[in-house]
């Protein structure tokens, strides 16, 4: 038990959480997370629960070493595995790199991305807190290379609340697309103004559309340099 005590521990670490919020997120009181973390209950039903929500095998979770390999294996190797995703614990963390490509509406919850369920192959680092509602898009799309250039790496949030000026991201439930665009606010009104004025109409938000992310941080690689042949 003491080994699936230190994985869950590590997996906290890795999630920013503490024992208190797995708690409320499994639906459990933090009595029986405390139990867990402690060493003190073995076969508790909501290790499954605890395995589903962090997204890692039951069968790793609850293995202690007695099929063959021994406790040390797994703290050197699978509770390692656990602070390398992490990078600098407590200083760095990974938020998910996708493309625009990888933006679709089965994301989507009542007008809330959800960051869990990208499948990224890589990823990008930020220091921030907040960085579960955090994401990372190269600017892969002619528009989008158009305002930011093709070296650089926007960082979007999907928890700020939008002020006049902000990029954002937004859906359009009727048109069931994705845009990105310039956020204006006169009153209640909202226009998004286009990347490229000559090429598409400013649009005012309707009552459905959904303002999904946020742009909070804009990263510019050096440009390769040109050789000359």
């Amino acid at each position: 038990m003491q080994d699936i005590a230190k994985k869950i521990t590590c997996l906290l670490k890795a999630n920013n959480m503490n024992q208190k919020k797995l708690a409320e997120k499994i639906g459990v009181t933090k009595q029986v997370i405390s139990l867990i973390c402690n060493g003190k209950t073995k076969n508790s039903k909501s290790l499954y629960e605890i395995a589903k929500y962090f997204g890692v095998e039951y069968h790793w979770l609850t293995n202690s070493g007695n099929d063959g390999g021994n406790s040390n294996d797994i703290r050197k190797n699978d509770i390692k595995s656990i602070y390398d995703d992490i990078l600098v614990l407590d200083k760095f963390y990974k938020i998910p790199f996708i493309t625009t490509f990888d933006i679709h509406k089965n994301l989507l919850s009542n007008g809330q991305l959800i960051l869990k369920n990208i499948i990224a192959e890589k990823h990008e680092i930020t220091s921030e807190p907040d960085h579960s509602q955090m994401f990372a898009m190269r600017a892969s799309n002619n528009a989008l290379k158009f305002k930011f250039g093709v070296n650089t790496t926007l960082i979007f949030h999907t928890g700020l609340t939008p002020i006049s000026g902000d990029f954002i991201m937004v859906w359009l439930p009727a048109k069931e697309l994705f845009v990105y665009r310039d956020l204006h606010i006169e009153g209640n009104k909202k226009t998004l103004i286009p990347l490229e004025e000559d090429l598409y109409k400013s649009l005012v938000m309707g009552e459905n559309d959904v303002i999904t992310a946020v742009l909070c941080e804009q990263r510019v690689k050096r440009p390769e340099p040109i050789i000359a042949s």
